[in-house]
């Protein structure tokens, strides 16, 4: 799996390993001894560009950060209807042939 900062050190890892039996690849905090090469660093970013910009467009867009859900079962509908209207978004922009995480200019 491909993470960001916020899990990488030691006790993350290991983590992930005991409980999960999953390899977890961070970039290394700043001011770490182990450094990266830039083309690991290079591909690496590359890789979780497109897992950003799904997560900012759920966050932003959807507003999934201010779900305001009054139960258990209001807060997992509001869930699946955002990614519902997250997978039709990339339906729709795979079908008129556009980058499909292009769902600013959807509707324009």
């Amino acid at each position: 799996y491909l993470a960001d900062k916020g899990f990488n050190g030691f006790r993350w890892h290991n983590h992930w390993l005991t409980i999960y039996q999953v390899e977890v690849l961070t970039l290394p905090s700043k001011g770490t001894r182990s450094s990266c090469s830039r083309s690991w660093t290079a591909w690496f970013s590359k890789l979780r560009q497109p897992i950003e910009t799904v997560f900012a467009l759920l966050t932003e867009v959807f507003d999934l950060k201010r779900l305001r859900a009054h139960s258990l079962w209001g807060l997992y509908t509001r869930l699946a209807l955002a990614t519902t209207a997250h997978n039709i978004g990339i339906l729709l922009n795979r079908t008129l042939e556009r980058a499909l995480l292009s769902h600013a200019t959807l509707i324009c």
